[in-house]
């Protein structure tokens, strides 16, 4: 084979391997995902800019100005609303084809020509034969050339068809997070955002869709909420003999249904922002006393703008006050409300458990109130206490891992369950209260028990915080 000949044939071949080997699929849109689409792409256009390559290396004749549109519809633009069209790369190709291609006949011409001119001086200087081999492999390359197109084309038009990209417009999901949600970003990072997760509602769980905890231990909670509901059950005979509980030992007896019950979560963790909003809407919009029980966010030195009176109730200091036009009118100041968040943000640490995401106040679901039922409640305690979490003395419903507590002093991971700590006016100190001798149910809000036999079946409707 001849040298010419060979070079055809391999730059034919070549030319083939720019060929794409498929083409999409067309799937027409219903009229709502249309629509959909067509409100996806403004909103894209408001905020994202086509891009079009910058080559390198140009090809005579390429345009890619037009390369990357909008969707505007197959009769417009030829792309589809909700999508954007990229023909970079079919562009490129078609343009380095056609260019190829002029070359190759071009060249083949030459060659030709060059034969001919072999043959007709070949009688004088004996080059007949090559000339005419000559013009003979030219023709054939350039037959092979101008047919390849055409073969594939009748063997699958896909194989031929040079098309772009069709990428479809995808809407950004809303952005929920809590620091969104709440304001500003945690200044705590057991709660920047990716190490909160949210609990899901399930046969053993209930929360209000939007609790989350620490990553560290979302896992392992919801197996919690399993144990304590195959360790429940309902009592139907509402009469309850309690036994003094210890940590694995059985709590009372009664007549049971067999039904489980379920754990309910009322409060996880918060950023530092949801901390301090609930700190002014309960406690210091409530004339300084906490209702519900709500953790101060604020320095507790005396050195912030929140002390506690001689009353022990929570005030604003003067200082602060004076420096907004309503004074101590607390309760509808929000410009007031906005500068003690923004206080609680700036001061930086951490003094709210519910901050570290560690954190939870749980119930069980016979709960409501503040008021438990005592054997239920006696179980939970169980589980939580085996499952490596630590009590609050005072708040019988709040539990902080033990890896991570923060409220220390008042924490206790080897606690007496069923018991509490109350405060006593009469001695003016807190006393151990032991509520597992309770008959049926406990307030934990008056620290009484409550003797009448009446279950409780609505859920809590003024969950702690």
């Amino acid at each position: 084979m001849s040298l010419s000949k060979t070079r055809i044939y391999i730059f034919t071949a070549l030319l083939l391997m720019f060929v794409p080997m498929a083409m999409r699929a067309e799937e027409q849109p219903t009229e709502e995902e249309f629509q959909a689409q067509l409100q996806a792409q403004e909103d894209a256009k408001q905020g994202a800019k086509l891009l079009i390559p910058d080559l390198q290396v140009n090809i005579p004749g390429l345009n890619l100005d037009n390369s990357i549109v909008y969707g505007e519809g197959k009769e417009k633009n030829e792309c589809p609303v909700g999508y954007v069209c990229s023909k970079t790369i079919d562009s490129y190709l078609n343009g380095v084809y056609r260019f190829a291609a002029g070359a190759s006949v071009t060249f083949a011409i030459v060659l030709i020509m060059v034969g001919g001119a072999q043959y007709a001086v070949g009688s004088a200087a004996g080059s007949i034969d090559a000339g005419k081999k000559r013009m003979v492999n030219a023709v054939t390359g350039l037959v092979i050339l101008l047919s390849a197109h055409a073969i594939l084309t009748f063997v699958n038009p896909s194989i031929a068809s040079f098309t772009g990209l069709e990428l479809e417009i995808v809407t950004p999901k809303e952005d929920t997070s809590r620091s969104t949600l709440f304001g500003g970003e945690s200044v705590h990072p057991g709660i920047a955002d990716g190490n909160l997760l949210e609990l899901t509602p399930n046969k053993y769980l209930i929360t209000n869709g939007t609790q989350g905890i620490h990553k560290d231990v979302w896992a392992d909670f919801p197996e919690v909420a399993r144990t304590f509901y195959d360790k429940t059950s309902k009592c139907i005979d509402r009469k309850w003999t309690p036994f003094k509980p210890n940590k694995t030992g059985p709590i009372g007896s009664c007549q049971q249904t067999g039904e489980g019950i379920k754990l309910k979560l009322s409060s996880g963790g918060r950023s530092v922002q949801e901390q301090a909003r609930m700190f002014y809407e309960n406690c210091l919009a409530k004339g300084g006393t906490c209702d519900p029980i709500t953790c101060n966010p604020f320095p507790r030195d005396g050195s912030g703008p929140v002390l506690k009176d001689d009353n022990k109730k929570y005030v604003v200091t003067n200082d602060v006050l004076n420096q907004f036009e309503e004074g101590g009118d607390i309760s509808t100041n929000e410009q007031l409300k906005q500068y003690l968040v923004t206080y609680a943000v700036n001061y930086g640490k951490t003094t709210c458990p519910h901050n570290t995401g560690f954190a939870v106040d749980v119930w069980p679901a016979t709960s409501a109130n503040f008021i438990s039922f005592v054997p239920h409640h006696l179980q939970m305690e169980q589980v939580m206490q085996s499952e490596g979490w630590c009590r609050l003395l005072r708040e019988p419903w709040h539990f902080e891992y033990q890896s991570n507590i923060i409220s220390k002093q008042g924490t206790d991971c080897n606690w007496e369950i069923g018991t509490m700590k109350k405060w006593s006016a009469a001695e003016n100190a807190f006393v151990n209260f032991e509520y597992w001798q309770c008959p049926w149910k406990v307030n934990f809000k008056t620290g009484q028990c409550i003797n009448e036999r009446q279950a409780v079946e609505q859920l809590e409707t003024n969950p702690p915080q």
